[in-house]
C-alpha cells in the first residue's frame, strides 16, 4: 500500500514539474514572438483614396505615420461584400463557407409557419474568431463594439457586444418602450456585470458635448438634409462610446490581442459619398459639374462634405491615441473590410436582401492594412493581403500557431526577413476546440436569436440599403 501510495506521489510531483516546465516554456517562447501585443483597429469601409488625399491635405497625421512608420497595402475582401459577413472572415481567417454568417440577416421560422427576418447573432458562427482562439491558448483579449459579438460570449478577457451601445433610441423611427427606455436586454457584455461599469461611456446622439459636436459636424448634416442624417449623428455617437470604452478598459487590463471596430465612415459613404466628391471637386477647384448634377446649394454641398472628412479625422484621433500607448513590443494593426468608391460603369451590384442594382456608388472589393510594430519594416506596401489573412497574422506576431484547415495565411509580406527567420510560422490541424469536421460543424448551425432591438436593426439596415 505505501509503495502505490508513494507511487502516486511520484507520479503527482511529476506532473507538477512537468506542468512547470511547460509553462515556462510557453513563456519564454512567447517571449521571442514578433510582439507581445496585438491592437487591431477595424474601420469599416475605410477606402485608400479617402485617406491618401486627407493625408495630403495633413487632416490624418496618424494615417500618414502609420504609412511612414510601417507596411501598408489593399486588404482585399470577397463576395458578397456586407459587413457581417466580411468582419466574421477577418477574425476567423475562415470564409462564410466555414464560418456559416452569410447576410446581414438570417430567416427563423415561427410558429404557424411563419418566418421571420432576424439580424444574424454571435450563435451562428461556425468557426473560432480570434479572441476565443487566444482565450483557449491562455492569452488576455478585450474585444469592443464588432459586428455579431452578441450575445457576449466567455472570453479569457472582456468582451463588449455591439449591442453594449443602446440602439433603440430616438423620435426617428426607432423603437421604444411606452417609458421613453430601450427594451433590457442581456449579455451585452462578458462578464455580464461589466455593462454596468461601462455604461457612464455610453453616449447617445442627444447626449453629445458640444466638443464631439464641432469634432464631426453631424447635427449640421441632420438639419441641411433629412435623409442619413440620424443613421449618421447615431453611428458617430456609438463609435464615440466603444472608442471610450476600449481606451478604459485597455489602459486597465492591457489584455495581449486589443480589438475596437468603427463604423462611422461606412455610414457616411453610403450617405453623402456624392456630396464629398462634389465638395472635393469644388475645393480644389475642378470641374463643378459634380455639384450641378446634384441640384443641391453649394454652401450644402462645404458643409456635409467638410463633415465627411471629418469622420475620417474622428478615426484618425482614434488611431493616434492608439498609437501614443502602444510600446515597442506592440503590433498595431488598421484594417476594413472593404473600400468604397463609384460604381463605374453602372453594373448591377448585390445590395442585399437577394437584389442587384446598378447604384452610382457602393463598396468594392479593395479595403486597407496597416501594420506598425516591431519586425515591420517602415515605409514598405504589402501585396496580395487578404482579409482572411489578419487572424493567421494575429496568431503569428502573438508566438501562436495557425490552423491548416484556415483559408488565410500569415502576411509575412509584413515582417522583415530576421523576424520571419527567428520565427518560422508554425500550424497545427485545426484551431476548432470541438474535434468535429467542417460539415459537422455547419450540421449544427444555430438560427439567429431574436430581441427587442431587432426593428431598429432593420431599419438602420434600411437606412444604408441592404433591406427594403
Amino acid at each position: 500500500m505505501r509503495d502505490t501510495r508513494a507511487h502516486r506521489l511520484l507520479l503527482a510531483l511529476a506532473r507538477c514539474v512537468c506542468m512547470c516546465v511547460c509553462i515556462v516554456l510557453a513563456a519564454c517562447s512567447r517571449q521571442e514572438a514578433p510582439a507581445q501585443r496585438v491592437v487591431l483597429l477595424g474601420v469599416d469601409g475605410a477606402d485608400w483614396d479617402v485617406i491618401d488625399r486627407l493625408i495630403e491635405d495633413g487632416r490624418l497625421p496618424n494615417f500618414a505615420r502609420m504609412k511612414s512608420e510601417g507596411t501598408t497595402g489593399d486588404l482585399r475582401s470577397h463576395e458578397p461584400i456586407f459587413s457581417p459577413v466580411i468582419w466574421a472572415s477577418i477574425s476567423t481567417g475562415k470564409g462564410p463557407k466555414k464560418h456559416g454568417v452569410r447576410s446581414f440577416v438570417a430567416p427563423l421560422e415561427l410558429p404557424g409557419g411563419k418566418t421571420a427576418i432576424v439580424p444574424v447573432t454571435s450563435n451562428m458562427l461556425t468557426a473560432a474568431r480570434v479572441w476565443d482562439i487566444l482565450s483557449r491558448r491562455d492569452r488576455t483579449v478585450g474585444v469592443v463594439g464588432w459586428w455579431t459579438t452578441w450575445p457576449a460570449t466567455p472570453v479569457n478577457g472582456f468582451l463588449c457586444s455591439e449591442r453594449t451601445w443602446p440602439i433603440t433610441l430616438g423620435p426617428w423611427g426607432w423603437p421604444v418602450t411606452s417609458d421613453g427606455k430601450a427594451p433590457e436586454l442581456g449579455a451585452r457584455t462578458y462578464p455580464a456585470d461589466l455593462y454596468d461599469d461601462v455604461a457612464s461611456h455610453i453616449v447617445t446622439r442627444d447626449t453629445l458635448s458640444d466638443d464631439d459636436r464641432a469634432r464631426v459636424d453631424v447635427e449640421g448634416v441632420l438639419a441641411m438634409l433629412g435623409t442619413g442624417g440620424p443613421s449618421a449623428a447615431d453611428t458617430y455617437a456609438r463609435d464615440l462610446t466603444f472608442a471610450r470604452i476600449a481606451r478604459e478598459l485597455d489602459d486597465d487590463e492591457s489584455p495581449d490581442f486589443m480589438t475596437l471596430y468603427l463604423e462611422l465612415p461606412d455610414v457616411m459613404s453610403h450617405h453623402h459619398w456624392s456630396m464629398w466628391r462634389a465638395h472635393r471637386a469644388a475645393a480644389h477647384g475642378e470641374t463643378d459639374d459634380l455639384a450641378g448634377a446634384l441640384g443641391v446649394a453649394p454652401e450644402t454641398i462645404t458643409r456635409v462634405g467638410e463633415a465627411f472628412e471629418q469622420s475620417y479625422a474622428f478615426v484618425d484621433s482614434v488611431l493616434g491615441a492608439i498609437l501614443d500607448e502602444a510600446g515597442p513590443d506592440t503590433l498595431v494593426l488598421v484594417v476594413s473590410d472593404h473600400g468604397y468608391g463609384e460604381n463605374r460603369g453602372g453594373r448591377p451590384l448585390n445590395i442585399g436582401a437577394g437584389r442587384h442594382a446598378p447604384v452610382k456608388h457602393w463598396h468594392h472589393l479593395d479595403g486597407v492594412i496597416l501594420a506598425r510594430g516591431p519586425g515591420v519594416p517602415a515605409g514598405q506596401v504589402i501585396e496580395g493581403a487578404r482579409v482572411v489573412d489578419v487572424t493567421p497574422t494575429v496568431l503569428y506576431a502573438l508566438g501562436e500557431p495557425t490552423g491548416d484547415d484556415m483559408d488565410g495565411v500569415v502576411l509575412t509580406g509584413l515582417f522583415d526577413q530576421q523576424v520571419l527567420d527567428a520565427h518560422p510560422a508554425e500550424t497545427v490541424p485545426t484551431l476548432e476546440p470541438d474535434g468535429l469536421t467542417l460539415a459537422e460543424r455547419m450540421a449544427k448551425a444555430q438560427h439567429p436569436i431574436p430581441s427587442p432591438d431587432d426593428e431598429a436593426l432593420r431599419e438602420m439596415l434600411r437606412s444604408l440599403g441592404y433591406l427594403e
